[in-house]
């Protein structure tokens, strides 16, 4: 605990959860990283890429995540943190739409996880989920829908390869749901009643930097 200021017992004081996420895909399935380093925020927020501190807490923005490892380690070293009304969204779900195809994935398969340490991601992720459905890339695709049905622990998630008017269409059955009320101010793309904010989504798509990728499997 002295060293990772996490609980001895949980997730955050996981070695290579810190130092080597999982942010390597293959065989159909994310690995950990060979690349040792400690994590760094502002790094992350520099370079569009993906940070072990919000790849756990996926309902945080990477300027909390800055915070809160100038809290724990004092003196660190670290670059300087970009400034930018973006990075005071949730990342991991920034990612999911704004990011490239990769990230997009990784996004995607981050917040199907089961536990989240912000347990209020299982319910607000669920239909940015499903407004993946309809990415440009079927593995994006493929991780969202995954990651939906293990939330929602529905079995209608169209595939990846379905008609888009099917994915579609399970998009706009989210749009009237009220997810959670308190979601803007967590910086989550929602309107103040709680649905899904899609002209924000929108604005968040147009940011994508859509370089091409080859996303295997």
């Amino acid at each position: 605990a002295e060293h990772t200021r996490h609980d001895p017992s949980g997730k955050g004081s996981d070695c290579m959860g810190c130092h080597m996420p999982e942010v390597v895909y293959g065989i159909m399935s994310w690995h950990p990283s060979h690349h040792i380093r400690n994590p760094d925020p502002s790094h992350s927020a520099r370079y569009e890429m993906p940070d072990a501190c919000t790849l756990c807490h996926t309902g945080r923005s990477l300027s909390w995540a800055e915070r809160e490892a100038d809290r724990m380690w004092p003196g660190r070293d670290r670059e300087d943190f970009p400034l930018g009304p973006e990075f005071d969204a949730p990342e991991i779900p920034r990612a999911l739409i704004s990011g490239d195809a990769v990230y997009r994935t990784l996004a995607a398969h981050a917040l199907g996880r089961a536990n989240p340490p912000e347990a209020e991601v299982r319910t607000l992720a669920q239909p940015l989920l499903a407004f993946t459905l309809m990415d440009n890339y079927p593995n994006v695709r493929r991780t969202a829908g995954l990651s939906l049905a293990a939330l929602s622990g529905r079995h209608d998630i169209p595939s990846a390869h379905d008609p888009e008017t099917t994915r579609r269409s399970l998009w706009a059955s989210y749009l009237t749901r009220t997810a959670f009320a308190g979601a803007p101010a967590l910086g989550w793309p929602y309107l103040p009643g709680g649905q899904p904010n899609e002209t924000l989504l929108q604005t968040w798509k147009a940011h994508r930097e859509e370089i091409p990728f080859a996303v295997g499997e």
